[in-house]
This record gives structure tokens, sequence and C-alpha cells, in this order.
């Protein structure tokens, strides 16, 4: 009965795979196998489909297993040599073609696959084991010269002069030149500390000085990222420099600088574009901040700013804004409203805010003066 079934599979995986449908043909192929493991046609057929799905290792599994039934098989060796040389074994690809072609000597296909595969086989060999080529009459990029140390051990005490031994010249293929001693003195501390302002003896006296004082300016702020800040005020620092580097520096002396007066309202970027405009309303949340963005932008250049782009939401956080800033000229907040009277399709988008956003504009209305607003705010 098993038998039956699996030649029932066996059947319909040729036919899918003769249609070219292979992933079909390797299941009909394993429910086959299920029902009947001793027919070694069977993963040899399943071997085929793998190769054209490029499943080389599934391949070369099913043809081992078919030659553990045949020995003798000749498409499983040549097939398990095409799916070995998918996974790179090149050397074991060439042993199933040769034995294949023992076993079947006038076989063309083979031969002419055994060729194919030792090319390419002695191609990579030779490759890898390229020398590295190197010019026999290369000269060096660098040469030799040779140096003379000069080993000439003083007998004084730590605390006298030092003896240097500096050699004039080096020839590289010059014996060595004639060695000239310098002596050189321990350079002496000063006994007296001049500051800045103390008047200097000397030019190299008061050039120790001048090297001897550093003057920086000192300053800064603390910038937040809602725009505000504050700026301290920049003042000159003058510091002593210490070869020490645990020392402490001396106290600085400040000068009289004008202090940086910071602005009293926060900065904000003046919109040059709609999308400038609404991404800065939506970084700066504030009504302060928000007053500033919209009056930076003159009354006249709002229709064309907006065209035919203002939202009712947009438009309805102006009037609160407008409205929230009462400490503000009210002729102003009457320009700019006439302003965004004349903005395409504004008695439309004025139909689309809700009722509490109505109330916001009456009420903006009313504090800026019903007679200086136009007609279109009235009829809100």
């Amino acid at each position: 009965m098993s038998s039956k079934q699996a030649q029932l599979d066996k059947e319909k995986g040729n036919a899918a795979f003769k249609a070219g449908d292979y992933a079909t043909a390797v299941g009909h192929y394993s429910s086959a196998i299920v029902n009947d493991r001793k027919d070694y046609t069977l993963p040899l057929n399943r071997a085929a489909a793998y190769l054209k799905l490029g499943k080389h290792d599934d391949a070369e599994r099913d043809c081992t297993t078919v030659l553990s039934l045949n020995a003798s098989n000749t498409k499983a060796l040549f097939r398990r040599s095409q799916a070995r040389v998918g996974t790179g074994k090149l050397k074991e690809a060439e042993d199933d073609l040769r034995a294949a072609a023992k076993l079947e000597p006038s076989n063309t296909s083979i031969a002419q696959e055994l060729t194919k595969v030792t090319d390419t086989s002695k191609r990579k060999t030779v490759s890898k084991a390229k020398p590295i080529d190197v010019a026999p009459n290369s000269k060096p990029m660098r040469r030799r010269i040779p140096i003379t140390i000069v080993d000439d051990t003083i007998d004084k005490p730590p605390s006298a002069s030092v003896t240097s031994s500096i050699p004039e010249k080096i020839e590289p293929s010059a014996r060595a030149a004639p060695i000239k001693r310098v002596e050189i003195q321990p350079k002496q501390a000063p006994k007296e500390e001049h500051t800045a302002s103390t008047p200097q003896a000397t030019f190299k006296e008061a050039k120790r000085s001048r090297d001897d004082v550093k003057t920086t300016r000192v300053g800064g702020g603390i910038f937040r990222s809602n725009g505000s800040n504050t700026i301290f005020p920049t003042r000159e620092v003058t510091v002593s420099k210490s070869n020490d580097a645990k020392a402490t520096p001396s106290h600085p002396v400040e000068h009289d600088v004008p202090a940086y007066t910071p602005p009293k309202a926060p900065s904000v970027p003046v919109p040059t574009s709609l999308y400038d405009l609404t991404k800065a309303w939506d970084v700066h949340r504030s009504s302060e901040e928000r007053y500033q963005i919209i009056t930076s932008v003159p009354p006249a250049q709002l229709p064309a700013l907006f065209k035919t782009s203002l939202e009712p939401s947009l438009l309805a956080s102006i009037l609160e804004t407008f409205l929230n800033t009462s400490n503000k000229d009210s002729d102003v907040v009457a320009g700019y409203l006439e302003a965004l009277s004349k903005v395409p399709r504004l008695g439309t988008i004025i139909l689309f805010l809700s009722e509490g956003e109505r109330t916001v504009l009456r009420r903006l209305v009313e504090k800026v003066g019903v007679d200086k607003v136009n007609v279109i705010w009235r009829k809100v």
C-alpha cells in the first residue's frame, strides 16, 4: 500500500517538475520518500528539484542517500558533483566526476563537466599561490646613515654644569667628525617676581614678565531650548603662568567692561515661508513667543504667505494669541486682522471654527474695537 502511494506521489512530483514548479515537486517527492524509503529514484528526483531551486546542500544530501542504496548510480554522482560545485567543494566534485567517468567512459556530459571543474580548480589554486611581484633591481625607499654615539662620563657633582657632546655634521660614508664640547650653564631662577604693573629694568626682564602673564576674556551664558537665554557679562582676566602644574594661579585682575544687557523677550526665528511659520509655531508654545513670530511678518505679506493653505486650527491659534497678549497695541492687532481678512477662502475657513474658537474671535473683536476690524470678523 505504501509503495503504491509512493508511486502516485512520484508521478505528481514528475508532473510538477516538468511544469517548472520545482517547489511543489519537492513536496510530492518528500511524501513519496516517507511512504517508500528503499526506492533510490525518489531522493534522486528530489535532488534534481533541489538543484533547480539552488538548494545545493539538500541536493548533496539526497545524492549521498542514493549512493548508499545504489553505489554505482552515475546520475547520483553527477548531480552530487553539481551540488558540490555550488557549495565550493571543487575537489570533492572532481572526485565524483572521475568516479562517474569510470562507470561511463563514453558519457560526453561527464567528460565536459570534469574538464570545466578541473580548469576552475586549477585557476583558483594558481590565484592563491601567485607570488608577490617584486622588482629585482628596486632600491629601498630609505638609506641607513651611520650614527656614532659617544659616551663621555664626566666626574662632576650633579649640581655642576652639564656638558653636552654635539656632532657638527654626520656624513653617511665618512668618518665621525670631531666632537665639539659646549658648556651649558643651568638657568638661574629669578630672585624677584615682577607683575604686569611693575616697571622693568631691562628688556630681558620685561619680555619674561610679558610671557609669564596671560590675559583672557571670561564670559558665557545659559541657552535654553525654548529660545530664552541669559548672557553673563564678558570681562578680561589676567592670570600668571606657572611651570608647576599644581601651582595655584594668581588672583585674576578684572577690568571694567560694559556688561551686555540681554533682551527682555526671548528671540524667535523670523519665518520666511508657511513651513517655517508652522514649524516655529509648534516649537514655541507661549503666547508671547507666538506673538513675536506672527508680528515678525509684515501684515501686507500675510495673504501671499498663507495663500490657500491657511488651516482653521492655525487661524484659531493666531486669534487666541492676539487675545492673550492683552498688553499689546490694539492698533497693531487690528492691522493684522485686516491683513488676514484678505487671505483667500477666509470666509470658508471661519465656518470650520468650533463654538469655543468663535467665542475667542468675538472677544478679540470686542477688545480691538468693532469699528476697527473688517466686516468679515463682525459677522461671527
